[in-house]
Order: structure tokens, then C-alpha cells, then sequence
């Protein structure tokens, strides 16, 4: 039996077809595992050599400060490095400066939450709703109950938002918690100011600074407590950081001026000036 030429030709695009696509998959998972694993970018230091990655540090920072920068190295538990530094001669950066730690605040303010939750005073999956008496969740088409405090703190809740709080330079004008959910004075560029329900609870992912500050009000009316007192006696000296404070407007000897995470260092670029939010940490 013969095969057309027709056939013959289909079954060579077929092939050629077959053969692009397995080169593109190869390509990309190439591509990939090199990202991951940083095949195009050298290592700042051989592995393992404590002495030689806190040097390249230390020359990446004299290189591209644009701030105040405390840097620790430690190696089994102990500090094996350490450097400091920053852009203004006239302020002293130590071991013991306290930094705005931004958004790493958000894993305190969860150990915090599931504390409530151990004790019994709340439950993961209630809606949040029944515990707020001082603000609630506007309306939507959306059901707010579906708001859990555990959705809150997996950023599943559906809130909309994507906040991101720039902060203020003045303690005075930090927002009440209520003021801020409403309409926050202070959004990230990419955020909106108003911390509500966009699409429906628990079926995405999606970042929400506005759902761990409706958290910060949970423990505030749970407790009876202001968030930065509850977030004192039930964590932070428990565990020894007697200096951290979850308290926007603190006073310290040992208060940086500057920006105290990458993220603020490169937004801001300003060596004397402090964002004070009532998001966060300082420690």
C-alpha cells in the first residue's frame, strides 16, 4: 500500500510541530531552574566562607547605601558579623538602633491573632464580622461573612485592596485603625485605599495589608487592650524584645532615622526620615 505525498508531508509538519514544542518546554524549564537557582548571577561569597560574604557585603553596602543599614551576620546562633552604617556622619547606627521592620510585622501580628485562638477567645474559621463592634466591612456582592480570621491571615478573604501602607512622616497624622480601613491616607502606588470585599472569600490569594490591619482591630476589641500593649505582654516580652515595639509613634534613644527594610531604603532614599504606620514593628 503507498502513502500520498500529502500524507507524507502532514506527518513531517506533525513531526517538525512535535519537535518545536519539546524544545520550547526544554527551554523553558532551563530557563526556570536557572532562575532559581541563580546560574547567572555569582555568589556573592564562596559557600560556607562567614569572613568573605560579610567583606562582599559590607562593600555592597560602602557601594549603594542610600539610608541607614544595620547588618548582622550570625552563624550558629552567635553573631559572626556585624556592620553598620549610614549616609548622615551624624547619626550612629548600632547593633541597637530599632528599625521600621515593614511587613515582616505581619507574621507578629498573626502570632498574636492564633494566641486569641489557643485561649479560645476566637474562632479561625467564624466570620470576623461578629467580633467588630468599631468598623465593619462595607457592603457588597459579596457575602462578608464568608470573612474568616483565618482567610485574613492566609490573604484568602477576598479583600481587594492589595495595601501596602506608605506610612507617615508625622505620628500625628497616623489614622485611627477605623479611619484607615475606611479610607486609607497612605496606599502603596499599585493599592487602593479602601480595604473591602472584591471578589469571593476563599477561592484566591491575593496580598491585603487591609486584612491584617482589620486583624489589628480584632485583637484590640478582643483584648480590651491597644494592639501595641497586647502585642507587649503577650509576645514580644514573653520572648526577651524588650526594645520592639508594635507602636507607631515610639520614643528610644536608640530610634534609627532612617528606613529600616531594603524595600523602604530604596523607595524613600531619605537618611532622616522615619514612616510611622500603625501596621508595625519597630525592633
Amino acid at each position: 500500500m503507498s502513502v500520498s505525498y500529502h500524507g507524507r508531508t502532514s506527518a513531517r509538519w506533525w513531526r517538525y510541530i512535535l519537535m518545536i514544542a519539546v524544545i520550547m518546554i526544554a527551554w523553558v524549564f532551563i530557563v526556570l531552574t536557572a532562575m532559581l537557582h541563580n546560574w547567572w548571577r555569582p555568589s556573592l561569597a564562596p559557600k560556607r566562607d562567614g569572613a568573605a560574604f560579610a567583606a562582599a557585603v559590607q562593600e555592597t553596602i560602602d557601594g549603594k547605601l542610600a539610608g541607614n543599614i544595620s547588618f548582622i551576620l550570625l552563624e550558629g546562633g552567635a553573631i559572626a558579623a556585624e556592620y553598620h552604617a549610614s549616609v548622615d556622619p551624624r547619626e550612629e547606627i548600632t547593633r541597637h538602633t530599632l528599625f521600621q521592620v515593614g511587613s515582616l510585622s505581619k507574621w507578629v501580628s498573626a502570632w498574636g491573632v492564633l494566641l486569641l485562638a489557643e485561649r479560645g477567645e476566637i474562632d479561625l474559621d467564624a466570620p470576623v464580622v461578629q467580633y467588630l463592634s468599631r468598623w465593619q466591612l462595607p457592603e457588597s456582592e459579596f457575602d462578608n461573612h464568608k470573612v474568616t480570621v483565618r482567610r485574613l491571615l492566609s490573604h484568602s478573604a477576598g479583600l481587594s485592596d492589595r495595601l501596602g501602607y506608605q506610612g507617615f512622616t508625622d505620628p500625628a497624622e497616623v489614622q485611627s485603625l477605623e479611619a484607615s480601613l475606611t479610607r486609607a491616607a497612605d496606599p502603596a502606588p499599585h493599592a487602593r485605599a479602601e480595604t473591602r470585599v472584591g471578589h469571593e472569600p476563599g477561592t484566591r490569594w491575593q496580598y491585603s495589608g487591609g486584612g491584617y490591619t482589620i486583624l489589628q482591630l480584632l485583637i484590640e476589641e478582643i483584648s480590651g487592650l491597644s494592639f501595641n500593649d497586647y502585642m507587649q505582654q503577650k509576645v514580644l516580652q514573653p520572648i526577651g524584645m524588650h526594645r520592639a515595639s508594635a507602636g507607631h509613634a515610639v520614643r528610644h534613644p536608640d530610634l534609627g532615622t532612617g528606613c529600616g527594610t531594603l524595600y523602604a531604603v530604596y523607595r524613600w532614599r531619605h537618611p532622616r526620615r522615619s514612616r510611622y504606620q500603625g501596621h508595625n514593628y519597630w525592633s
